[in-house]
């Protein structure tokens, strides 16, 4: 099976209002990658995600960047296998704990999750 990192940054985000009266919303944390074996994109994804909710995590991801039509650039089949799993995927920054930013293949030793 393939080897995947999965960069992750942990925080918690502030809301205020500004002068004109809307609302803002920052995610301040740290990030880091770890590097999992699965099957496919989703599969990582899905792992990483179920781990971290496991740990009591709220969990949110990346939402779609330039190019991209769905979030962490998934295409239609991934996220199919993703919805098909149960895991949840909710796009924006967490009050307090993970966002999953962007899953790639890499050769890099795998730590299992």
């Amino acid at each position: 099976m393939p080897n995947f990192k999965v960069r992750i940054v942990g925080g918690k985000s502030t809301h205020s209002i500004n002068l004109s009266g809307f609302s803002q919303s920052k995610f301040m944390g740290m990030g880091e990658s770890t590097i999992i074996t699965a099957e496919n994109r989703a599969d990582a994804y899905i792992k990483v995600a179920r781990h971290l909710s496991e740990q009591g995590a709220e969990v949110t991801v990346l939402g779609p960047v330039a190019g991209q039509t769905m979030a962490l650039g998934f295409t239609a089949e991934e996220w199919e296998i993703i919805q098909q799993s149960g895991v949840p995927m909710t796009q924006g920054y967490p009050d307090d704990g993970y966002q999953i930013e962007q899953i790639v293949q890499v050769e890099e030793e795998n730590i299992d999750l």
